[in-house]
């Protein structure tokens, strides 16, 4: 199972990102601050840098409960995926969430709980999970979230009007054809009741 994290660029303290799922949009994740990897780490405020970790489950010392973990993160220790909002809810973690507000992302508890059970299901099924970081800035990045929603059912188009079959009248039998009526005007009603004059202007 393969799942990407496509990066904006940090502003105002946090770091927004477009979490897929083998190649379909899942949600929004909330960082820390993406920093130069020449730059020295702020510790519980710097995001983790790029690049490609293998995902299990354990069970956290800090929370109590088996969260989806990063494996091999050089300079890190303890890079889960767990639920929050913004910025202050992480110390380099990644906080997934269904809607991204200016401060962080919101929804978060569903946006986990619908990931971590597809992370559950590929590990119980024997396959590894992978996830990828990577600056959207610097690579095509995920389709947008409207991706998420069901395919629109276009209408099937409608048949073709039936052509009636050409019947071809012999001469002396057309002048006896009678000529078919006027079609009477179709009545149309009015869309409103009719405006009345009142004299006032």
């Amino acid at each position: 199972m393969q799942i990407t994290l496509a990066r904006e660029p940090s502003a105002n303290g946090w770091t927004l990102g477009r979490l897929g799922v083998d190649g379909r949009f899942e949600c929004y994740t909330c960082e820390d601050v993406v920093r130069p990897h020449d730059a020295p780490k702020v510790p519980g405020q710097t995001a983790i840098p790029p690049g490609r970790y293998r995902v299990i489950i354990t069970v956290s010392p800090r929370f109590g409960v088996r969260l989806p973990r990063l494996v091999g993160v050089a300079g890190f220790d303890g890079i889960l995926i767990h639920t929050g909002n913004t910025a202050r809810d992480t110390d380099g973690c990644i906080l997934p969430g269904l809607e991204h507000k200016l401060d962080g992302v919101r929804q978060s508890r569903p946006a986990f709980n619908a990931l971590m059970k597809k992370i559950e299901t590929a590990l119980s099924s024997g396959r590894q999970v992978w996830l990828e970081v990577f600056s959207r800035a610097t690579r095509q990045a995920l389709p947008p979230d409207a991706s998420r929603a069901e395919p629109q059912h276009q209408p099937p188009p409608a048949p073709a009007a039936a052509v009636a079959p050409v019947v071809h009248i012999p001469q002396a039998a057309e002048a006896a054809q009678p000529a078919p009526a006027p079609a009477a005007a179709a009545a149309v009603a009015p869309a409103f009741p009719p405006m009345h004059e009142t004299g006032a202007g």
